[in-house]
């Protein structure tokens, strides 16, 4: 199974990937650009990791915790059975958990003053 953490590093990887290739682009175009780096965890503030392979099993909220800026957490289609508090993430407004295996929805008391969805 797929950690929170480990999800969390690739999604950083790709997101990294994404932004080289678009700087790559730039080049083409002659304009300057700045090494890419991976995005901090605490600086993500949209995040997809929906349909893991291997899927994430088990809400890890120390890793969760770190996405401190992070309004969007996309977490469908995995293998998820309960839910975890998510201290720390001070500013999430749309949790998307549909597709897992979460018989009951509770522990959202940290994010309740500012999710939405």
């Amino acid at each position: 199974m797929t950690t929170c953490a480990q999800a969390i590093q690739r999604w950083q990887e790709r997101d990294k990937e994404r932004r080289e290739s678009e700087q790559k682009e730039n080049l083409r175009e002659k304009l300057e650009v700045e090494p890419v780096k991976l995005t901090p965890v605490e600086e993500i503030t949209e995040i997809n990791l929906c349909f893991q392979t291997p899927p994430i099993a088990k809400l890890d909220n120390k890793a969760l915790g770190n996405l401190k800026k992070c309004k969007k957490l996309s977490l469908s289609t995995n293998m998820i059975d309960r839910m975890v508090s998510l201290t720390g993430m001070f500013e999430l407004e749309i949790l998307s958990l549909g597709r897992n295996n979460i018989k009951k929805i509770e522990k959202l008391e940290d994010v309740a003053g500012t999710l939405k969805q």
